[in-house]
């Protein structure tokens, strides 16, 4: 049975799965399509609060960098609400993943603010730099964690080895984000709270290039895992 054919079985008869039995995954395909919708959505939603109200995001854990964060997964839960895993991907996406961004985008700008020197405006950048890499290693780790304790992604070495590379992609990334919202907003970004534009440049350059790697990692670790080859070919394991 085909992958289609099987999510239009679903959407008939909604299969029911425990919560400790292993995951059957989504094709990655459809898992990146929808995680992609989900940061467009959330750039998109968040360049609007940052218009209405700029104020609000100088206190980026508790302003709409974080209330927004649901957004993320929500396409992708509310396409897969008639495969079964529907109440592990609710749980992670609207429940873990704003918990592990509200983390990481506090350690990061505590990082930032509390190394800030208002005289060395040129070290600024690179204390950027070094704050958006932590920010960027903490979301990764708390949130591929977070995979393990609601069962998304199997416990395989293939799977930690590509956790551990996208963790580092994720850093490098938070870094170079962080330091691009400096560059273009400016090193008192975090003190402009009435200009909306540099604000907007400065937390989508923040959010839009790590949340579309994070979309492409978490789709890689939650696709179905592989057959066995002779099952896969038509053939029968041997007797034990």
């Amino acid at each position: 049975m085909t992958e289609r054919a099987a999510e239009k079985e679903g959407m008939a008869a909604p299969a029911r799965e425990g919560w400790l039995l292993p995951y059957r995954g989504i094709r990655f395909s459809t898992a990146f399509r929808w995680l992609l919708g989900g940061v467009l959505l959330y750039a998109l939603l968040l360049l609007v609060a940052i218009k209405g109200r700029p104020d609000d995001i100088i206190s980026p854990f508790i302003g709409p960098s974080f209330y927004l964060t649901p957004t993320f997964g929500l396409p992708f839960v509310l396409r897969t609400l008639h495969r079964p895993g529907r109440l592990r991907r609710l749980v992670y996406f609207l429940l873990i993943v704003p918990a592990v961004h509200m983390a990481a985008i506090y350690l990061a700008f505590y990082h930032l603010m509390s190394n800030f020197d208002p005289i060395d405006t040129g070290g600024t950048f690179f204390r950027a730099l070094a704050s958006g890499a932590w920010g960027g290693v903490t979301g990764a780790v708390l949130a591929f964690a977070g995979l393990f304790v609601v069962r998304l992604a199997p416990r395989r070495r293939a799977e930690l080895a590509a956790m551990s590379f996208f963790t580092l992609l994720l850093g490098a990334i938070g870094a170079a984000g962080l330091g691009q919202a400096v560059l273009f907003a400016g090193p008192d970004l975090i003190a402009a709270s009435h200009d909306s534009e540099r604000l907007i440049i400065g937390f989508e350059s923040v959010h839009l290039s790590w949340q579309a790697a994070f979309a492409f990692a978490l789709a890689w670790l939650m696709r179905p895992p592989h057959a066995p080859r002779r099952a896969a070919a038509g053939g029968t394991p041997p007797a034990s």
